[in-house]
């Protein structure tokens, strides 16, 4: 399907003001979205690519080349557009420049580490995962209440949150190990995890999603109440900074500004009224 798009007045001058340009993921549609502005006359861009069931992306801290997570793939862009160049009003032109074929994982969040390797959340196989020759992914990290690395997205791990060049905690939506265990636990089962340790830091949350450590504090979306915020690591709390309209998943941090992506239900696949969010909404 068409996507269409729609912004608020001020949206353009803001990128400018942030010197920023966004990507993000549509899943129903299959679509990797770039927004930035023409460098000719300042004008908002779209662009688009259709990747299957595209999810999560990963950036390199240069800034010159992203990942992102498709069906039954990982895929590399390369900004091919020499610095301090301008091409037809841009200055950078991803174009997809290596793939590893994965299988399907349901690959969510993703992370590009300094020396360019990559780490995913394989929420498929309930693990942490790397790409390697001759085959589908390396395990690296799994929650001490998996048993077996086998697909069935037992607890639905999704969020990862990268410290330096180490993954630091992880989201997953319910402590379960067993066949989709989490789906009943949408409403209070979600639970946020230390890598290091291998133990939980909190519990009782609902649908926890996309931890990131951004200026020394741990923030997070706590999507099945519609709350961004930051985790008191010592009270063990997640402080609610703003409400979400929405079922929010994807975050980046730039500066004093959060970008969230906020969803409507998937058709046939999720309910806001079996959520804390559908009330409150």
């Amino acid at each position: 399907a068409k996507l269409e798009f729609t912004m608020s007045p001020n949206f353009g001058d803001w990128l400018a003001s942030v010197d920023a340009s966004l990507a993000f993921t549509v899943l129903n549609n299959s679509t990797l979205v770039f927004v930035g502005r023409s460098l000719d006359d300042d004008t908002v861009t779209t662009s688009e690519g259709n990747f299957a069931r595209c999810l999560g992306i990963g950036v390199h801290a240069d800034m010159r080349s992203l990942t992102v997570a498709a069906k039954h793939q990982v895929i590399r862009f390369e900004n091919l557009a020499p610095p301090g160049r301008v091409h037809e009003g841009h200055d950078a032109v991803f174009v997809p420049h290596r793939a590893w074929i994965t299988g399907y994982l349901d690959t969510h969040d993703m992370a590009t580490m300094a020396n360019k390797s990559l780490l995913f959340v394989n929420t498929k196989f309930s693990c942490l995962a790397t790409v390697v020759e001759g085959y589908s992914f390396r395990p690296v990290w799994r929650p001490y209440f998996i048993t077996q690395l086998v697909p069935e997205d037992r607890c639905h791990l999704n969020g990862m949150a990268i410290d330096g060049d180490r993954p630091r905690f992880v989201t997953a939506v319910s402590e379960t190990d067993t066949l989709e265990g989490w789906r009943p636990h949408l409403s209070d089962g979600g639970l946020l995890i230390d890598v290091d340790a291998n133990v939980p830091i909190l519990k009782g949350l609902s649908m926890p999603h996309s931890p990131r450590i951004h200026n020394g504090r741990l923030w997070m979306l706590e999507s099945g109440r519609g709350i961004f915020g930051y985790v008191d690591l010592a009270a063990r709390k997640v402080v609610p900074v703003a409400f979400c309209p929405g079922f929010a998943r994807g975050l980046a941090l730039m500066g004093n500004y959060a970008v969230v992506c906020l969803s409507l239900p998937r058709d046939g696949q999720e309910n806001f009224d079996k959520l804390p969010l559908g009330e409150i909404l």
